[in-house]
């Protein structure tokens, strides 16, 4: 059996929104902690989204081509989709040569096809990462061709056809979340406040339905009430001067910003969390044991996000609203309903309870060891 040193090296393939990125930075700080060199190869959109750990390790970009747009649009590119891939396929071959990688960790994604392929043919183990309730097309796809699938959820509120296929490559060890939002979250005590503090965030891109709603939403209701009300939200960039302006017709309080580098003390100091369902925030959710409104993006690929929300109502953890019913007078009647019934918001922090709790560091740590250093037979 090939020794593999403590320093071995582990390449990430990640790109796109924070969706894929930001499991694969809590990945990169356990492989870390556990001596494993971690590599980055990302593509140009997710270039923004590189922060933390990912900053300060070797990353490597492959540029994707936006394949978005009407059926014959994306077949009159498919032509230029398959040279690019062919082209960014030998660059991450020679990539994987260069670092001697041992492992190839992918996230989903345009990164994950040409990395997946350069990994199958330099004969370099693979492990797929899924985020989301619904497995995505390149997962799908290249399941078959890989050692091990880590999942977020358990078996049970997977694909049933694709457990069925693969149930002996699957491990649940859920969505890693970033060690910097987590250190935040328990650092910041929730403190007794006399406002009922509302968080709205839209993902790593920000939602521009939210900047729409929630200040008529905060106008819906009796103006003593707006006045205990104080939203912090986070919104697209160029629509936080219109937002602000709408939240000046309310008497409530409100922070407004494009980002926010805080999101664990302010998953802390807020009562409910109003945002959409990606993977990423999901995993936050479960693990600080925040109640939400969830707001699926209805355009999701294979409407994943919604199934992601389906998850955390099950438990009453969170309401589900699809985006079509998301009025302001729905969500009025949510928040007002938040206010004056404490235990309605008790007994969704109580349903966090009835989902499983793991050691998601433990977890990746075996999978890749299993990998890295199998058993000799």
């Amino acid at each position: 059996m090939q020794v593999i040193s403590d320093k071995a090296t582990v390449v990430l393939a990640a790109g796109g929104t924070g969706g894929h990125l930001f499991p694969a930075q809590g990945t990169c700080e356990q492989l870390i902690a556990d001596s494993y060199v971690p590599v980055l190869v990302h593509d140009q959109r997710a270039t923004r989204f590189i922060s933390g750990v990912l900053s300060g390790v070797d990353k490597y970009e492959v540029r994707s081509l936006n394949m978005s747009g009407s059926k014959l649009q994306r077949l009159l590119l498919m032509p230029i989709y398959l040279l690019q891939t062919l082209y960014n396929t030998l660059l991450v071959i020679f990539i994987l040569k260069n670092c001697k990688a041992a492992l190839v960790i992918a996230f989903g994604g345009y990164t994950a096809v040409p990395t997946i392929l350069a990994a199958l043919v330099s004969g370099i183990p693979c492990i797929l990462h899924e985020q989301n309730a619904v497995v995505g097309r390149v997962n799908r796809y290249f399941a078959y061709f890989v050692k091990a699938i880590a999942t977020p959820l358990p078996n049970e509120h997977m694909d049933p056809k694709f457990v069925q296929k693969f149930k002996n490559k699957l491990h649940y060890i859920g969505n890693p979340v970033r060690d910097k939002v987590s250190a935040q979250f328990y650092a910041s005590k929730m403190k007794s406040r006399s406002k009922f503090k509302i968080l709205v965030i839209g993902g790593s891109q920000g939602a521009q339905i939210f900047s729409s709603v929630m200040p008529e939403a905060i106008s819906e209701l009796p103006i003593d009430t707006q006045r205990i009300v104080h939203i912090t939200q986070q919104v697209r960039q160029g629509t936080a001067e219109a937002t602000i302006a709408s939240y000046s017709q309310t008497a409530s309080t409100f922070e407004v910003a494009s980002y926010f580098d805080n999101i664990g003390e302010l998953y802390a100091a807020h009562d409910i969390v109003i945002s959409r369902a990606g993977a990423s925030t999901i995993a936050e959710l479960c693990t600080f044991g925040c109640p939400a409104i969830l707001v699926p993006y209805p355009f999701a690929t294979d409407d994943h996000q919604y199934y992601n929300a389906l998850y955390l109502s099950k438990y009453n953890c969170s309401v589900l609203i699809n985006q079509r019913d998301f009025t302001p007078q729905r969500v009025a009647d949510e928040i007002l309903k938040m206010i004056l019934t404490p235990d309605y918001l008790d007994k969704m922090r109580e349903g966090f309870d009835g989902i499983e709790k793991i050691d998601t560091t433990q977890k990746l740590r075996l999978l890749v060891e299993s990998i890295m250093k199998p058993e000799v037979k």
